[in-house]
């Protein structure tokens, strides 16, 4: 069942944050500026016990095309002991808001779990490689399909790969990396959670691109570090999950 309206302290948590004096971050030697304004626009938030609309406001005209078009000229880095290292892959989806192209990103959060290093955290669905999988790209459409009952492979096309990532968990590394895969959906579809995944926030990357909305916050096992991060719902996206946004974003920004 889907249930519609609006939740004010979700509305308010995000228009209430503001900009810090982050300095642009850096990704591949390159900084990041965001810095116009643009319409308001609207984040569907979904849990198990349905959705919600939430009218937000949010940065910068984009569309999938430009994204096609600048992830085609793309060059992802690969780490250099990639072979030495166990792999995982993740699916950035992304669907057209409206008639204007305008997109928005699919993130998910992780069900709480002691054994699981990101448990709880926001991020995207996805997970390790496993020996029947024929490619990273076949475990980032596999790991859809089992997480939220989403065949990538005949709703949506693979726009491109961004870098491959070394994964760290607790501030440490580990030896795994991730490879991130960008889809846009061609076709409607319903989510359906299982036991893995708790939640789901469709977000405008407006909202991502407006420097307003990105702040600082304490490292959770580091108190004394601070890290960037975006308020999504009651909770934040950042670390990993944040680097391959914000790769996804200076390529949208910038032209790659």
């Amino acid at each position: 069942m889907v249930i519609q309206g609006q939740n004010e302290g979700i509305i308010k948590n995000i228009r209430s944050k503001k900009h810090h004096g982050i300095p642009p971050l850096k990704t591949g030697g390159n900084p990041m500026y965001f810095m116009e304004s643009y319409p308001p626009f609207r984040m569907q938030t979904q849990t198990h016990h349905g959705s919600q609309h939430l009218p937000l406001q949010g940065s910068g005209p984009v569309t999938l095309r430009r994204i096609q078009e600048n992830l085609a000229r793309h060059a992802p880095r690969t780490l250099a002991d990639s072979s030495e290292l166990a792999h995982a892959a993740v699916a950035m989806i992304l669907r057209a808001v409206d008639a204007t192209g305008e997109p928005e990103i699919l993130i998910i959060r992780r069900a709480e779990h002691p054994q699981d290093p990101w448990s709880g955290h926001l991020g995207f669905p996805g997970g390790r490689v496993e020996p029947q999988d024929r490619s990273p790209e076949h475990t980032a459409q596999r790991e859809t399909r089992e997480e939220l009952g989403v065949a990538l492979d005949s709703c949506a096309k693979l726009l491109g790969r961004l870098s491959e990532l070394r994964a760290r968990a607790r501030s440490r590394h580990i030896p795994l990396s991730i490879y991130p895969f960008v889809y846009e959906l061609i076709e409607p579809v319903v989510l359906q959670l299982n036991g893995e995944v708790v939640e789901t926030h469709w977000v405008p990357l407006h909202f991502f691109l407006d420097p307003a909305n990105r702040e600082p916050m304490p490292h959770p096992h580091d108190p004394e570090r601070i890290v960037s991060s975006y308020p999504v719902g009651n909770r934040t996206i950042w670390g990993l999950s944040l680097a391959m946004l914000d790769e996804l974003l200076f390529e949208v920004s910038t032209g790659g």
